[in-house]
């Protein structure tokens, strides 16, 4: 009887499983066997532990090695597609990218439009974290295309827990919020959670229920994130769901800052980022931020500069830009407080705060830039210049005007205008 079968019958671990494969007397089928064996293993590993341990890179050089023993393997995309996941989960982007286009130089010429949806869905996926942020979007659109021209089963998750009609939805939500169509990125985030609660998936769900929840944290809207966040963590702790547990907390650290409870938040953000990073390493950058956020508030200036520090060198070694715009700008409120610093150095933060986001076409962090630019040149008593440049950057919105960025924009125009 084949392995599969033997699990199936008799609901042995998986370790029992990888036990079997010996067992079978073609070399072929062992190989296969292992491989869908190594794969269901993998996802338990990181269901359960996160990305970081050691257990999931010996499981990926393992299957790695097995696909080279065979010309062909029907698991080889999945295999690279494992490492796409897991080294992009570490901040390993470099690693990431090269076996991205490994899966993609493979996959073409064969017809297989499910498989180029992937590859494009991966490859957005990376373009995020770097900050380049249209073309992100365009390969995510691209392929929730193929899907919808392709009629592909919006109710299939594939062999990495990942359901493309779902995350495709939830990663544009933070792409067009970024990007400043926040009516879109709404309808994208409702969307993911709505189809992750139709197919009745919890990995699934928890997922859509995280990028929900820190879509709203982004756009400053904490009550809505923490309805969320209540969902995601009581899933996450049923289903033993330790790596969404984890992230829960850390959002809902986010929040409580963003809500002014400083001293609380940052306990509860050094709390969970201590056990986070050892299952992942992605997104640490935007979360680190949010502790020198609350040291902003506190009046605690060398403390927030330090974790300003800490961050820059995480961007360096990572290549993690996608909040380098909000970077810029604390470090400039940071240094606002200060009684040492030079108004000059301040507003050269915010300019190269405002300049990256520019570049990057983030309109949302590219507001904010500009309302912390603008609060200092009105301080200085520089109202019309301050006036036409705040004015420049919200009339470049088109929609989204009742969150809480537009609504304070809003209300440092008015201010502006009455001098």
């Amino acid at each position: 009887m084949p392995v599969t079968a033997v699990l199936i019958a008799r609901p042995l671990p998986i370790d029992t499983g990888l036990e079997l494969v010996p067992s079978l007397p073609d070399a072929s089928a062992r190989a296969d066997h292992e491989l869908e064996l190594l794969l269901a293993l993998r996802h338990a590993l990181v269901a359960t532990r996160g990305y970081m341990g050691s257990e999931i890179a010996e499981v990926l050089t393992r299957m790695q090695a097995l696909c080279e023993q065979k010309e062909e393997s029907p698991h080889l995309v999945a295999v690279l597609r494992g490492q796409v996941t897991d080294h992009m989960m570490r901040a390993e982007f470099p690693l990431a990218h090269a076996a991205a286009e490994q899966k993609l130089r493979l996959i073409q010429g064969q017809n297989d439009p499910a498989q180029l949806a992937v590859a494009h869905y991966d490859l957005g996926c990376m373009l995020y974290w770097g900050g380049t942020f249209t073309p992100a979007r365009e390969h995510l659109e691209q392929a929730l295309s193929l899907r919808r021209a392709h009629v592909l089963d919006p109710r299939r998750t594939d062999t990495f827990m990942v359901n493309h009609d779902v995350m495709c939805r939830a990663w544009l939500s933070w792409i067009c919020a970024f990007l400043g169509d926040h009516d879109q990125a709404l309808t994208y985030s409702r969307d993911s959670v709505k189809i992750a609660q139709e197919l009745r998936h919890p990995y699934t769900l928890v997922q859509a229920l995280a990028f929900a929840s820190s879509f709203h944290l982004r756009r400053r809207e904490v009550q809505a994130a923490n309805e969320l966040l209540n969902r995601m963590l009581a899933l996450a702790n049923e289903e033993g769901f330790s790596y969404f547990a984890v992230t829960a907390r850390n959002l809902q650290a986010w929040g409580l800052i963003l809500q002014g409870h400083s001293d609380d938040g940052i306990a509860l953000m050094r709390q969970s980022q201590a056990i986070l990073q050892k299952m992942a390493n992605l997104g640490r950058t935007a979360l680190t931020l949010q502790i020198a956020e609350g040291y902003r508030q506190s009046g605690q200036a060398n403390e927030g500069l330090a974790v300003i520090q800490e961050v820059q060198e995480m961007i360096a070694r990572t290549g993690e830009r996608f909040y380098e715009a909000e970077l810029y700008r604390l470090q400039g409120e940071l240094h606002l407080i200060e009684t040492s610093c030079q108004e000059a150095d301040i507003a050269r933060c915010f300019q190269k705060a405002l300049d990256t986001a520019r570049q990057q076409r983030a309109k949302m962090f590219a507001l904010r830039a500009a309302m912390s630019l603008c609060r200092l040149w009105q301080r200085q008593g520089r109202h019309d210049v301050a006036h036409r440049l705040l004015a420049e950057v919200y009339q470049e919105f088109t929609e989204g005007f009742d969150i809480p960025d537009m609504q304070e924009a809003k209300g440092q125009l008015a201010e502006l205008e009455t001098g």
